[in-house]
This record gives structure tokens, C-alpha cells and sequence, in this order.
């Protein structure tokens, strides 16, 4: 009689042990009120992705960075209004080399902590405006820098205004020329989102008619097209309008920051 041999078969389990890295914080980090008004502010993001400094920031405009969003969708109880506006001079640096995600991430677990931010966060159709490519194509010029990682800065992204009617952007994202026409009057506080699909940074100008109801008396007004002609005219591009579903935050509470 055949003998009958009962093998045990062990199928190779196919586990991948992931010691992955905790996630990265800032080894040290320094917030301060600012002690020189007079300083231009700024956020900056130094090449190594390591490194965050902030100049003469509003608390506010350094919220508006963590959080990746522009001015119209942040709003603030009255009674944080004092504390939103005063200037800081931060300067922190992460255990090791993070992603533009990671960053914006730890400069907002940074601020909650800090200054014991009590806030709340929404998404919900809005009236908006996409940002697109006009039918003849984009007039930007060429390409002056890869587009890269780094987070968004709240202060570059808005460009300069010389006078009344011409901005002048340098080294300028789509994505950062949208946070600031969410800003401008004249787009109705309408939030814009970049839908060009344009990649890098580019220098470039706009030039419109200005508005003579909010320029300061004696004020240098720029003449010219209206602002939804010149976009298309100068650079290319158009706005759409359209309900789109936008994230807003609402600082609820916050206390100052032990300097440190």
C-alpha cells in the first residue's frame, strides 16, 4: 500500500518591514515679535528644505501660508483681530530635509501650538473664478525658473503695484498669480484657482485702467484697457466665473505667543 506523505507547503509572505521615519518636526524653532517695522516683511523657504524665516510677517499673512490659502477665505473673530495683525520674526528648522507638503504642514502645526489656535475649517460651494488660457494661448514669455516645491509665500506671491492700474510680478507662479487676483477689488473678492495647467515662474507685467475711487488723492494713475481685457490682451489668459467648491477658515481663538 502506497504510503500517503502530508506536506505542510509555506507560502513566502511577501512583507515589506517599513522602518519608516517618524514625521518630521522642527528641531528648533523661534518666534518673536518683530522689533523693526520698518524691515520689508517676508516668509522664505531657503534651498535644502530644512529652513523656514520669516521677516516683519503678520500673523495672519503666516496663516495664509500654512494653510495654502488666499486672502478671501480666511476670516477671524473680533476678538483675535489684534493678535492676526502683529508682525513676527519666526525662524525654524526641521530635523531633516522635508517635501513643499511636509513644510506647510509644520509651519501649521507650529502656529496652532504656539499661539493655541481654537479654529475651524470648511469647504463649500462658493462663487469663484478659474483662472484659464485664453484661445490665441499665453503671452507670459519664457520660462525664468522651474516652478519647483517650495511652498507658496503669502508676501511674494502679491507682486508689486507701482501705481494704480500696473502690477509687476518676478518669478511669478499661475498658482501664485491667483492667490493675488483673489485679493484684487476688482475681482469682486471672487477667489481665483489656477486651472492653466502652466508649469515654472515667469516675470511679467499688467497693465490696465486704474480705478480712481481707491487711489490716494494725486495718485499717478495708470490709463488703459479694462482689467479682464488687458489679462486677455497682455498675458493670455482669462478668468471664468464659476461655483466651485472652496476651503474656508475661521480663526475662532488665539492667544500670543511666549516668546522663545
Amino acid at each position: 500500500m502506497a504510503r500517503s506523505t502530508n506536506f505542510l507547503i509555506i507560502f513566502p509572505l511577501t512583507i515589506e518591514l517599513s522602518f519608516a521615519q517618524p514625521w518630521p518636526t522642527f528641531d528648533a524653532a523661534s518666534i518673536k515679535l518683530s522689533k523693526d517695522s520698518n524691515l520689508r516683511p517676508r516668509i522664505e523657504f531657503p534651498p535644502g528644505g530644512q529652513r523656514l524665516i520669516a521677516t516683519n510677517a503678520r500673523l495672519w499673512f503666516l496663516i495664509l501660508t500654512a494653510y495654502d490659502i488666499s486672502i478671501p477665505q480666511l476670516s477671524w473673530a473680533s476678538s483675535a483681530e489684534a493678535l492676526l495683525k502683529q508682525q513676527y520674526d519666526v525662524q525654524a528648522i526641521s530635523e531633516r530635509p522635508v517635501s513643499r507638503r511636509e513644510m506647510v504642514t509644520l509651519l501649521r502645526t507650529l502656529l496652532e501650538d504656539r499661539f493655541h489656535l481654537v479654529l475651524s475649517r470648511e469647504t463649500r460651494p462658493a462663487e469663484a473664478y478659474k483662472l484659464v488660457v485664453d484661445k490665441g494661448g499665453p503671452k507670459l514669455g519664457p520660462i525664468v525658473a522651474a516652478a519647483g516645491d517650495e511652498p507658496r509665500s503669502a508676501y511674494l506671491a502679491r507682486g508689486e503695484e507701482p501705481k494704480p492700474g500696473h502690477l509687476v510680478f518676478r518669478n511669478e507662479s499661475m498658482s501664485d498669480f491667483a492667490f493675488m487676483l483673489s485679493s484684487l477689488i476688482l475681482t469682486g473678492n471672487r477667489i481665483v484657482m489656477d486651472k492653466t495647467g502652466i508649469d515654472g515662474r515667469y516675470n511679467f507685467e499688467l497693465r490696465f485702467a486704474g480705478d480712481l475711487t481707491t487711489a490716494p488723492p494725486g495718485a499717478n494713475v495708470e490709463s488703459g484697457p479694462s482689467f479682464f481685457t488687458a489679462l486677455r490682451e497682455q498675458l493670455g489668459l482669462r478668468l471664468e466665473p464659476q461655483k466651485l467648491p472652496i476651503e474656508f477658515v475661521h480663526i475662532e481663538h488665539a492667544t500670543p505667543s511666549s516668546e522663545n
